[in-house]
């Protein structure tokens, strides 16, 4: 049996040269795959591909935002009785609303920080991917890819 921290993990042989794209690519493939990563490179659209995060999500997309209140139903002026009645029923309406817009500006706050807590994974993540891809390159091709800012 090998020896080592890494358990058995798939391991990459070789640097990448003009004579071993076919090995080096099948070890790269599984070696990514082995540490969660081969998301970020499956092609756009596949079904291994991760999903893009180009922005926060809206509030609107997914669920629906109900009042925590009940409705409110408003009387005809005629049933209503006096002002302070028509009065009163307007204040509580009003703190109704004030109310479910709280409620939705908490939850976008939320979901903004589920987002960016996501952001900052996928980040970390694909400058692991990079890094990896990097380490098992030839010096002589490093240039032309240290300018990639994806995996």
């Amino acid at each position: 049996m090998a020896g080592g921290s890494d358990g058995g993990a798939p391991r990459v042989t070789a640097k990448i040269d003009a004579t071993n794209y076919l090995q080096w690519s099948y070890e790269m493939e599984h070696t990514l795959r082995y540490r969660g990563l081969w998301g970020l490179l499956a092609p756009v659209g596949s079904t291994e591909a991760e999903p893009i995060l180009n922005g926060p999500l809206r509030s609107g997309e997914g669920a629906s935002h109900e009042a925590a209140e009940p409705h409110v139903h408003e009387e005809s002026t005629e049933n209503a009785g006096s002002a302070d009645d028509k009065a009163m029923m307007i204040t509580r309406a009003a703190a109704a609303a004030e109310r479910q817009a709280q409620g939705l500006e908490e939850q976008d706050a939320r979901t903004a920080q589920a987002t960016a807590v996501t952001r900052q994974e996928k980040d970390m993540r694909e400058g692991q991917a990079c890094a990896f891809i990097m380490m098992h390159i030839k010096a002589d091709h490093v240039g032309r890819l240290c300018g990639v800012r994806t995996a």
